[in-house]
């Protein structure tokens, strides 16, 4: 397998801080996010599947296509300061949250550090690129993530994400990846953990929830993300969050 590797810089800030106000929601996207918290730490990060607090000196790798909640607990007070990237990968990772420990004076530590640098004095993209290639080498992050069939998946993910209306039936889902059926439907699971149907039930459901939280109307939600009726979507949103999208929202 091609080993991973950086392969595009969309956005960074080396000396980033949050007020004590702070909240932020990051809908899902086709890219990774990278954390690094340096000091002062506090607050969490929540996926819909698991809510990882923030420690000093730890990375955070958050997976492409999933949405995001940063935020603190009504108790702490924010003065952390940390360094984040979002960024493309050669090949799709099937990860949940990864959390990583930094060392004091190791190779990472100090990768970290020339990153942030390069950072600060707006070096080219290609020269922190590279260095971030180089961070996951030192950390060994292919051996922490399973990346499964790689390139096929991703195309498949891509794919659902960007045609919630569209044909999402397993044949046309194993056509993208180049399996057989009956084959893609098993290794789908092996992979994910769930089938194709309900995988694609919970992005509808993180679609529907961001775009409720931008102002979307119901009939332009139920659109997009594939409802025939209005009253589909209704019973759809209540079914996995138990309120209607108003009582959600008043919540």
């Amino acid at each position: 397998m091609e080993k991973l590797k950086v392969i595009e810089l969309m956005n960074y800030h080396h000396a980033a801080t949050w007020a004590n106000d702070f909240y932020y929601y990051e809908p899902s996207c086709s890219f990774y996010r990278l954390y690094y918290y340096y000091e002062g730490a506090s607050g969490f990060v929540k996926n819909s599947e698991k809510k990882v607090k923030f420690k000093n000196r730890h990375l955070y790798l958050l997976p492409a296509y999933d949405s995001h909640e940063l935020s603190k607990e009504p108790h702490e007070n924010f003065g952390m300061r940390f360094m984040y990237v979002h960024i493309s990968v050669n090949r799709f990772l099937a990860s949940d949250i990864l959390e990583l420990n930094i060392k004091q004076d190791s190779a990472e530590f100090f990768i970290l550090e020339a990153i942030m640098k390069r950072m600060e004095s707006k070096a080219e993209t290609v020269a922190i690129i590279d260095l971030l290639n180089s961070l996951f080498d030192a950390l060994n992050i292919d051996s922490m993530l399973y990346t499964g069939s790689g390139s096929s998946f991703y195309k498949v993910i891509k794919y659902i994400n960007e045609n919630l209306s569209g044909d999402l039936t397993n044949d046309k889902l194993a056509e993208i990846a180049c399996f057989q059926p009956r084959y893609f439907i098993r290794v789908f699971k092996k992979q994910f953990g769930t089938t194709p149907h309900k995988y694609i039930q919970n992005v509808r459901i993180k679609h529907a929830v961001n775009m409720l939280q931008n102002g979307k109307k119901i009939a332009e939600i139920s659109q997009r993300l594939g409802f025939s009726e209005e009253k589909s979507f209704l019973r759809f949103f209540k079914q996995y969050k138990g309120v209607s999208p108003k009582i959600f929202l008043d919540k």
